[in-house]
């Protein structure tokens, strides 16, 4: 099964409170060769899974995030049993249901909390230096 693993999330300022999102991500089945040492190939995007590349403030993005969990667990129910439908182990094993790995982990240890605080995180670093 391939997946994709998200190694860094930054927050960029856009002025006027708003700011926009670059992921480093790369996928688990593709490698590359540097000096005779195979390594997983990753690469820097504009973050489009959940912001969409929009520019977004703090509230913004919470109703981003809780729109991307929401199509997730729809998407889930779609071909899933009612009675099978298991919010707190979904959100436990969201990595699993979705195939998004965090870096340094697997996508079972992957948890909604996780993927959410990659970008809570991003976003408080990004307000932090912003007013440095």
């Amino acid at each position: 099964m391939s997946y994709t693993i998200i190694y860094k999330v930054v927050a960029r300022p856009q002025g006027n409170g708003k700011f926009k999102f670059d992921y480093l991500v790369g996928c688990n089945n593709v490698y590359e060769w540097n000096n005779k040492k195979r390594a997983r190939a990753r690469d820097w995007y504009q973050e489009e899974m959940i912001t969409k590349g929009e520019a977004l403030t703090p509230g913004e993005l919470d109703q981003k995030l809780a729109e991307f969990l929401q199509k997730c667990v729809d998407s889930y129910k779609s071909y899933a049993s009612q009675e099978e439908f298991n919010a707190p182990l979904f959100k436990r094993h969201f990595g699993w249901y979705e195939g998004i790995a965090i870096y340094g982990s697997h996508t079972t240890k992957t948890s909604w909390g996780r993927l959410r605080n990659l970008y809570i995180n991003a976003l408080k670093k990004a307000m932090a230096n912003e007013t440095v």
